[in-house]
């Protein structure tokens, strides 16, 4: 493995250097705070749970306003659940999934409850669904819903969600990097430990996840867990400070627009 360079500012608390680079800085510009808004998000939990609320949302089918529309609106509401829980039953994991998100959330009028959340994240999880892994993952990690932080199982719901969620596979690599826990490859800041954060890193990266890409390219630079190469460091960096310089545009042309 080659040798390692001085850190980049990076690793030095792993969550907050998002950005303080030097090639980085030239290819991006002096204003990170979008990737870096990114790269912490990925880190917390995914609460954001998209498609409850667009799944559960009566939009341009909405019934007229007043007390018969609220009325209809709440029959709609529960007619609508009553379907996603019958689709649960029999084991549709999508619609497992989304109950689970109802129970966490309270969407749709549910009374949040997290042990059925729980339960239907778990259920979901089993069949397959990735993104429930990635939820599971995310509340183990953080110790939410009642849960007590468990790194070693939040590890094993990441590992079992990253083929198709960058995000949990960065998440695997951030906590193989941390190290300490039971299972975790060796010690905080091992070769073992920043081999392993690689791989997961490059898994990431591979699927267009900026922070990952960021991350790689700074242990390519550095020689973290990865031989040392400049040639493939400049093309991750490349890649993050693409996509941070297209969110950029986007959310200018959005102000100008509003």
């Amino acid at each position: 493995m080659g040798r390692k360079r001085g850190p980049s500012g990076f690793y030095s608390t792993e969550l907050h250097h998002f950005g303080h680079h030097r090639r980085y800085n030239r290819l991006v510009g002096r204003d990170h705070a979008v990737l870096a808004g990114d790269f912490v998000g990925s880190w917390v939990l995914l609460s954001r749970l998209s498609g409850v609320s667009a799944g559960l949302s009566l939009g341009s089918e909405a019934a007229p306003s007043g007390n018969n529309g609220v009325v209809r609106q709440r029959q709609t509401m529960a007619e609508m659940l009553a379907k996603l829980a019958a689709a649960a039953g029999r084991g549709d994991a999508q619609a497992q999934f989304h109950l689970g998100q109802c129970y966490h959330t309270g969407a749709g009028g549910v009374a949040p409850d997290p042990a059925i959340a729980l339960e239907w994240y778990r259920r979901a999880a089993a069949a397959g669904h990735a993104r429930a892994s990635l939820v599971l993952g995310t509340l183990h990690h953080q110790g939410l819903l009642g849960l007590p932080v468990g790194l070693a199982e939040a590890h094993r719901w990441y590992e079992a969600a990253a083929a198709s969620e960058p995000t949990a596979a960065f998440n695997a690599g951030l906590l193989c990097r941390q190290g300490g826990w039971e299972g975790a490859p060796t010690a905080a800041g091992s070769d073992a430990g920043d081999a392993a954060a690689a791989r997961w890193f490059r898994v990431a990266a591979e699927h267009g996840f900026a922070p990952a890409q960021y991350a790689l390219g700074c242990a390519l630079e550095e020689g973290r867990g990865v031989d040392v190469d400049d040639a493939e460091a400049e093309a991750w960096l490349a890649k993050a400070a693409a996509q941070v310089r297209n969110v950029r545009k986007q959310r200018s042309a959005k102000k100008c627009a509003a």
